[in-house]
């Protein structure tokens, strides 16, 4: 019997299929303690609460040292999984208890934002000045501190494992790992999506999901939409999500903002377009992508995003360079002057990858990784990730 006890600040759909699949597995136990039952941010975007009687979880109370502590002593024999553990100090308080009583312990991270301006508090000068210099310390700190007691690290993105192996964690100790959903299951009949789309349609038709903020990078989407209707290509934008600052975009009869999603008609709202866009300056990974290619469209992202690891591998969508100018409008004006040719070899590729990003192959990995049934850490290829080459695999991470 495999008993895994999993950490995390706030459960979402991010990873509460994939518990449930891991419960599910036979000789699998699976207990889950989290610190809040609500996440504002995906609130905000449309997400509804998660069904938690599907898994065993129980909810840290405040302060909650006392009963953090007494887990730990009942668990002793358990796998501890970290998931986001320095987002809240309980959590971060559990990962350290679950290093002192020398239990096999796990984290499951995103790499940490290196866009200063995803910092910045308006309010405060100071602040403002100190973090950017700080967060890169703070982080290199603490894994010096973890990186000899941890077990393994499952990493999501590509950026993620480059700075864990600048801060000198074992390649044998980082697993390559992603987000997963399920496909939904909706009654067409019960929803007010429109489905149908108009064969004899020639423009290229986008959509944008995600908060409207200068890290998803909508500004950047919006003008490349407007400069290349301006050249004459037929080409519209629908943006999807919570209004933020809306006075701050250009918007027109080919460049509309849709409001919010309701919850569970992502994947089928998604089908009715050619592409999703995802122009981040930064990502962790983008769960969009998994939704987007769920529903039967290719990606059009960022090499920022950490799904464009996803992406690349699976030949599935155009990833482009940000750091070119106009690359984003070069990337779109290619696809429409080639539409039908593009999309019919990049749905090719999308069977495929839906095969290798459901919920269970996440929770299989999981378990094959804990179990020792995999080579460790980087040595084997990923079913997310293109191949892995960054300037540290050279040796450069140690223990």
């Amino acid at each position: 019997m495999i008993k895994i006890v999993w950490w995390e600040s706030c459960i979402t759909e991010h990873q509460l299929h994939t518990l449930i699949e891991l419960s599910n597995m036979p000789g699998v136990e699976v207990t889950v303690f989290s610190t809040s039952m609500e996440n504002e941010t995906r609130k905000n975007q449309g997400w509804h609460e998660c069904d938690w009687s599907l898994i065993d979880m129980s909810l840290i109370p405040s302060p909650g040292v006392g009963f953090i502590l007494n887990a730990m002593q009942r668990q002793n024999e358990s796998i501890h999984i970290f998931g986001g553990p320095f987002d809240s100090w309980k959590i971060t308080a559990a990962l350290f208890l679950s290093l002192f009583f020398r239990n096999r312990t796990y984290i499951l991270t995103e790499p940490y934002c290196p866009i200063s301006s995803a910092l910045l508090d308006n309010g405060n000068r100071f602040k403002n000045m100190l973090l950017p210099i700080l967060r890169p310390i703070k982080f290199r700190l603490l894994w010096t501190v973890l990186r000899a007691r941890l077990e393994g690290v499952f990493t999501i993105s590509h950026l993620a494992i480059d700075q864990l192996l600048s801060f000198g964690v074992s390649r044998e100790k980082i697993f390559p790992y992603a987000y997963f959903v399920p496909p939904m299951q909706v009654n067409l009949n019960s929803t007010n999506v429109e489905v149908k789309r108009d064969s004899a349609d020639k423009d290229l038709r986008l959509i944008f999901v995600g908060s409207l903020n200068h890290i998803k990078g909508i500004d950047l989407l919006v003008n490349a939409v407007n400069k290349l209707r301006n050249t004459g290509v037929r080409i519209t934008l629908d943006v999807f999500g919570p209004a933020g600052r809306l006075q701050d975009y250009c918007w027109s009869s080919y460049v509309r903002y849709r409001g919010v999603i309701p919850f569970g008609e992502a994947q089928l709202m998604m089908a009715t377009y050619d592409f999703l866009v995802l122009p981040s300056r930064y990502d962790g990974w983008g769960v969009v992508v998994n939704e987007a290619l769920l529903s039967g469209i290719p990606i059009i992202c960022s090499d920022k995003v950490g799904a464009a690891s996803l992406v690349q591998k699976w030949g599935c969508g155009a990833v482009y360079d940000s750091t070119a100018a106009s690359s984003l409008e070069g990337c779109i004006s290619k696809i429409y002057h080639d539409k039908e040719k593009v999309l019919a070899a990049y749905k090719k590729s999308i069977d495929q990858v839906c095969q290798v990003i459901t919920p269970k192959c996440g929770a299989h990995y999981i378990c094959e990784c804990i179990e020792g049934e995999r080579p460790k850490g980087l040595g084997e290829e990923s079913s997310w990730y293109s191949e892995i080459t960054t300037d540290f695999l050279k040796g450069k991470g140690q223990d």
